[in-house]
């Protein structure tokens, strides 16, 4: 029901994620990629709103005491930070929440720790749109190392939940789909989703780079 579309690019499928049943899909990357420059596209719908931390969209780390999160956050918002061993050498919460269960979500966060001007190394878009207001900003330092894109098979990539590193938070509840992790790039919305031309309603393309 989304009017015509630019390119014709329809996704077929996605995954559901039930709290009570703690689902959530792992992966281990075989090599280590870019630790300074990644970027993370998925289209999330929510089927409930849970009212605290950490239903997870994104989750990785280097080991126990570091870890990088993409999660809704306590009230709805998009919540995005990196813990290392009590601190955070970023940490983002927008100050728009996100409470509509009839619609998906287009979230791209690109980063790159390498660039000179501190608000250019996270940059965070909902449905096409760059997100600039947040009631936590903090970004990190230039050319430090994050725990995108390493190789520990104790820690890998989770979406879904926390079960690795059991941080007694929420499951999602939610589906998600055409998600990607992409390794030494940070990329803008438009590679994944494009403005229906006659609607203007945001909406999936095929991700055509390597």
């Amino acid at each position: 029901n989304r009017g015509s579309i630019s390119t014709g690019y329809d996704i077929d499928n996605s995954c559901k994620f039930e709290p009570d049943n703690s689902e959530s899909l792992t992966k281990s990357a075989a090599t280590g990629g870019d630790r300074k420059k990644a970027t993370l596209s998925l289209w999330c719908k929510r089927t409930e709103l849970t009212g605290s931390q950490a239903s997870i969209l994104f989750l990785t780390g280097v080991n126990g005491n570091k870890y990088t999160t993409l999660a809704w956050g306590t009230n709805d918002e998009i919540n995005f930070h990196y813990y290392n061993s009590g601190s955070y050498p970023y940490n983002f919460l927008t100050d728009r929440e996100f409470r509509d269960t009839a619609a998906w979500y287009h979230i791209v966060v690109a980063i790159d720790t390498a660039q000179g001007t501190a608000a250019n190394r996270v940059k965070f878009y909902v449905n096409g749109v760059q997100e600039t207001s947040f009631s936590t900003e903090v970004y990190p330092d230039q050319n430090i190392d994050t725990p995108f894109n390493n190789d520990s098979a104790t820690y890998p990539m989770e979406i879904g939940n926390d079960s690795i590193f059991d941080m007694g938070g929420d499951a999602l509840a939610g589906y998600l789909a055409d998600y990607y992790l992409i390794d030494g790039s940070q990329l803008a919305p438009t590679e994944f989703g494009e403005f229906d031309e006659d609607s203007g309603i945001w909406i999936p393309k095929a991700y055509t780079g390597s």
